[in-house]
């Protein structure tokens, strides 16, 4: 496996517990983007059309899909829920 600089970098800087923490959520944040994005483009929906069959505001999506925020659990559970989808958890 090739690692890149960037990667080299990410795991030098890591070694600072403050940088993990916020690198850490903001991983956790992308992830949780292109999910939300990914079943949007599922549906084939504009972000307009998803958020009113999930029920929440387009700016509410366009927030979680641009990782401006981080949707909580509930958020989720009720985007699946219209969806008619399951969330998975996996701790790795």
């Amino acid at each position: 496996m090739i690692i890149t600089q960037t990667e080299e970098l990410i795991k030098e800087y890591s070694k600072d517990p403050e940088f993990k923490r916020f690198y850490d959520e903001e991983a956790s944040k992308t992830e949780l983007a292109l999910a939300v994005k990914s079943l949007r483009d599922q549906f084939g929906l504009s972000q307009v059309e998803f958020a009113k069959l999930v029920g929440k505001t387009q700016s509410i999506i366009s927030r979680i899909e641009t990782g401006e925020t981080k949707p909580s659990f509930k958020l989720l559970n009720e985007i699946a829920d219209k969806t008619n989808k399951k969330i998975e958890i996996k701790f790795v």
